[in-house]
């Protein structure tokens, strides 16, 4: 029998299987390099999506970033994209589409009069017939998309699949450390951008906030006592949920007072929490409660708030602890400057009374 016409069981041409998985191995194998190449997050996934268009012989391909506190995807890098396209699509994140990727990891769909989002006048200007959708999830939580376009019909085959999926995996744990690490630097360059102790602690709760796109962030401090953590500045949280109530150190993620950084996954199932009801009508899902520490003594707490439960990894609260060792600094070096300013405050008064009395 020829081996052209060779078929399995399931109607397949195993030589034609054979070389699928060989160039999908190849396209893996390419991948894993540009991966452990030092390059910038942009230019790293701008790599990764063109290896993907030729080694797949698809039009373009794009990475997308899901910011949760604004439902909406941001652009992180693209292939064969035009300027316009990638201008007018900024699909948004309602209830309908959130619903859609859940039913699958990865979706795909030809662009007829019903798209699950974006414009199919945008489609149809840019030549796309097939649209793939692959989610990038740390465990339940949505992080981003890679998108594939083609400007013919495109049905994935198995090895397709699995090498997508592959792809997604390491993608998304790429983005994600990207995002903790911008978040560190951001904050560290905060830090020294100040020495005003309010204007520091707001400034670093809208950074921690806004780049690791979640949906608050608090820091607390002790009180001399270390009964009661004290509000000294939020971010994204609703008065009702700041005023619940005193936040007693002993009752609210106390592991804290121990110097580590505690994770509370479901706010709906952890005994850990002083107030889960309020938690739950906020609409929080985690909390990551991180220590701040100075000379090896607590003073308070860096919280971070997810919209849904989240799974943190050891590096990303490693990352968070860092962070929580540049908000002590803040602090430290606030307070310092709060008490020499006061110190020479004193001092110029008592000379100026020193000064009028002698004249």
């Amino acid at each position: 029998m020829n081996n052209k016409n060779r078929q399995d069981s399931n109607g397949n041409n195993p030589d034609h299987i054979d070389r699928d998985c060989n160039g999908c191995l190849l396209l893996i194998e390419k991948i894993m390099t540009a991966f452990n190449s030092p390059m910038e997050i942009q230019v790293l996934l701008k790599t990764v999506t063109d290896d993907i268009c030729t080694g797949m012989s698809v039009k373009a391909g794009q990475f997308i970033i899901f910011n949760s506190p604004v439902m909406r995807f941001e652009n992180i890098a693209a292939s064969g994209l035009s300027e316009q396209f990638l201008e007018n699509f900024q699909p948004v994140a309602d209830d309908r589409l959130l619903s859609i990727l859940n039913t699958s990891d990865i979706k795909a769909e030809q662009i007829t009069k019903k798209v699950s989002y974006g414009s199919k006048a945008d489609y149809d200007r840019e030549g796309i017939k097939t649209l793939v959708t692959i989610a990038l999830r740390r465990g339940t939580q949505l992080v981003g998309l890679l998108n594939l376009y083609n400007d013919k019909e495109w049905v994935l085959n198995p090895c397709e699949i699995t090498t997508l999926k592959a792809i997604a995996q390491f993608s998304t744990n790429v983005i994600i450390t990207w995002v903790f690490n911008t978040t560190l630097k951001e904050v560290t360059r905060t830090v020294h951008s100040s020495l005003d102790f309010e204007e520091v602690l707001d400034s670093i709760v809208r950074v921690v906030a806004e780049k690791l796109r979640v949906k608050g962030c608090t820091i607390r401090l002790l009180d001399q006592n270390q009964n009661t953590f004290h509000l000294k500045a939020a971010y994204g949280l609703s008065d009702d949920y700041l005023n619940k109530g005193p936040v007693l150190a002993q009752r609210s993620i106390s592991q804290v007072l121990e110097g580590k950084c505690v994770a509370i996954f479901d706010v709906t199932n952890d005994d850990r929490l002083q107030y889960p009801q309020a938690a739950v009508t906020e609409g929080i899902g985690s909390i990551l409660s991180i220590p701040l520490i100075i000379y090896k003594n607590i003073i308070g707490d860096l919280r971070v708030y997810t919209h849904k439960s989240y799974t943190f990894s050891d590096n990303e609260m490693n990352l968070m602890m860092a962070v929580g060792e540049q908000c002590a600094l803040a602090i430290r070096d606030a307070k310092m400057y709060t008490g020499i300013k006061k110190k020479y405050d004193d001092l110029m008064s008592d000379f100026h009374q020193w000064f009028d009395i002698d004249e």
